[in-house]
C-alpha cells in the first residue's frame, strides 16, 4: 500500500513539475524555472534510487509508462526554451516551395518577400541564426518538409507534427534501454532515461532531435547483439543522417564488432550514409560553412574552451575563439575517435563499449565551444547502461546553463558555469575515485 501511494504521488508531482516547466514559464523565467527544476530532478533520484534499492520490481512497468505520459503531455506545448523549432519550419517551407534549405540564408529571403509561402516576417523574428546557412541533416528535413506540407499555415500543427517522431524515438529508447540494460546487468536503465527530467523536457518537449538520434542509436546496438548487422547499420546511418556525432562513434562500433565484422558495418553503414546525404551534396559547402561558424562563433556554456579563452585574453589582448574553437572541436572528435582503443578488440565487451561511447561523448563535451543541455542524450543514455552516474548528475546540474537567459540579457553567468562544471567534475573524481578503491579491494589476498 505504502509503494502504491508513493507511486500516485510522485507521478502528480512529477506531472505538476513538468506542465509547469512545459507550459508555464520560459527561459527569461531563470530562477523560477531552476528552483522547481532542481526540486523536480532531487525528487527523481530520490524515487528512482528507492525503487532501486528497494528492489520494487511491480513498480517499474508503471512507471515506466508514467515516463511516456510525462513526454505525451509536451507533444502540444511550443518550446519555451528553445527557438530551433522557428529553423525547422522555415526550412519546411522552402522544401514545400521547391527550394533547396541550404541554398540561401534565412537574410536572402526576407530580401525578396512574397516569393516563399510561410517565409513571414514573423517566423524570420523567431529565429536564432538567421545569417547562417541551416545545418539540419536529411531525416531533419524531412519531417520538417512533411510537418509543414501538411499544415502550412498552423504553426502549432506543424510543431506537433515534428514533435511526434521525437516522441515515439523517446518511447521506443526506454523499451530498448530496458532490454539492453537486462542483457548487461543493469536492470534499471530503462527507469533511469524514463523519469529523467532533462530528457523530458529537452527532446519532446523542447523538440530537439537528438532524442530520435538516440532512438536509431540504441537500436541499431539492440540489432547487432542480436546479429542483424545490415539493419543495424541502417540505423547507425539514420543516427548520422538525424545529428552528424554518431559518424564518430563508428570507430567504437567496428572496434567492438571486431576486424572483419566491423569492416563489413563500417562499409555498409557509409554507404547508406552517402545515400542519404545525396540531397545534401549539391549544398555541402553552404553546410560546412555553418559548421565552420558553429565551431569559430558559438559559444554557451563551454569549460575547458572558456579557460583557454581567457589564458588567450591574458597572452594576446583578443579573443582567440576564432581559432580555438575549430583546434578544440578537433581535438574532441579525436578524443572521441580513440577511445574505441579502450575496447577489447573482437570480443563481446558490451560494458566496455557503453563506457567508451560515454566516455568519448563526456570528451567531445569537454572540449566544446557550446554545449547545450540537450548535447547530453548520447552519454546520457549510454551511461546507463554501464554503471557510471556523473552523466545523470550533470543532467541536473546543466540546466544553471539557461541563467544565460535571465530576463532576456543574454549573458554568461559565469559563476553558475563554475559551479556546474566544478560539482559535476568532483563528483566524476569521487565515482573514478571509488573504483579505484573498489578494483583494488578485489585484487587484495
Amino acid at each position: 500500500m505504502h509503494a502504491k501511494r508513493l507511486l500516485i504521488n510522485y507521478s502528480a508531482a512529477a506531472l505538476g513539475f513538468t506542465l509547469y516547466l512545459g507550459y508555464g514559464v520560459d527561459r527569461t523565467d531563470f530562477w523560477p524555472f531552476i528552483l522547481v527544476y532542481l526540486l523536480y530532478f532531487g525528487i527523481y533520484l530520490g524515487i528512482v534510487l528507492y525503487l532501486e534499492r528497494k528492489n520494487r520490481i511491480t513498480l517499474i512497468p508503471a512507471m515506466l509508462g508514467l515516463g511516456v505520459l510525462l513526454r505525451f503531455v509536451l507533444l502540444f506545448s511550443v518550446p519555451n526554451f528553445s527557438d530551433d523549432y522557428a529553423r525547422f519550419l522555415w526550412d519546411g517551407h522552402l522544401i514545400n516551395a521547391g527550394i533547396h534549405p541550404f541554398a540561401h540564408t534565412p537574410e536572402y529571403w526576407m530580401q525578396q518577400p512574397g516569393q516563399v509561402p510561410g517565409l513571414s516576417p514573423e517566423l524570420f523574428a523567431k529565429l536564432n541564426s538567421p545569417r547562417y546557412y541551416t545545418v539540419y541533416p536529411p531525416v531533419c528535413q524531412l519531417f520538417f518538409a512533411f510537418s509543414t506540407w501538411l499544415f502550412p499555415h498552423w504553426e502549432a500543427g506543424s510543431l506537433f507534427l515534428i514533435k511526434i517522431p521525437i516522441f515515439l524515438g523517446e518511447a521506443g529508447s526506454i523499451l530498448l534501454l530496458k532490454r539492453l540494460g537486462a542483457q548487461t546487468g543493469r536492470p534499471n536503465a530503462g527507469l533511469w532515461y524514463a523519469l529523467n527530467p532533462l530528457a523530458i523536457l529537452e527532446f519532446t518537449g523542447n523538440c530537439h532531435f537528438e532524442g530520435l538520434m538516440v532512438f536509431f542509436m540504441l537500436a541499431s546496438v539492440w540489432l547487432l547483439m542480436k546479429g542483424r548487422d545490415w539493419a543495424a547499420a541502417l540505423l547507425w546511418s539514420l543516427a548520422i543522417a538525424t545529428k552528424l556525432l554518431p559518424l564518430l562513434f563508428v570507430p567504437a562500433l567496428w572496434r567492438w564488432l571486431g576486424l572483419k565484422r566491423g569492416w563489413t558495418f563500417a562499409v555498409w553503414a557509409g554507404v547508406i550514409t552517402l545515400i542519404l546525404f545525396v540531397p545534401i551534396l549539391v549544398a555541402l559547402p553552404n553546410m560546412l560553412s555553418s559548421l565552420d561558424l558553429y565551431f569559430r562563433q558559438f559559444q554557451f556554456n563551454a569549460s575547458l574552451y572558456y579557460l583557454v579563452r581567457e589564458i588567450g585574453w591574458v597572452q594576446t589582448g583578443w579573443d582567440i575563439g576564432k581559432l580555438s574553437g575549430p583546434i578544440m572541436g578537433l581535438l574532441g572528435a579525436l578524443g572521441m575517435v580513440a577511445m574505441a582503443w579502450t575496447i577489447p578488440s573482437g570480443e563481446r565487451a558490451d560494458l566496455k563499449f557503453f563506457k567508451a561511447i560515454t566516455f568519448g561523448a563526456l570528451w567531445y563535451l569537454f572540449f566544446a565551444a557550446t554545449v547545450q543541455p540537450w548535447y547530453l542524450g548520447i552519454p546520457l543514455s549510454f551511461s546507463l547502461l554501464s554503471s557510471w552516474r556523473a552523466p545523470i548528475v550533470w543532467s541536473g546540474l546543466i540546466m544553471l546553463s539557461y541563467s544565460h537567459y535571465d530576463q532576456n540579457k543574454y549573458l554568461e553567468n559565469y559563476p553558475l558555469i563554475l559551479l556546474e562544471y566544478l560539482l559535476f567534475s568532483l563528483f566524476l573524481i569521487w565515482e573514478c575515485r571509488r573504483r579505484i578503491v573498489s578494483k583494488t579491494a578485489r585484487k587484495s589476498p
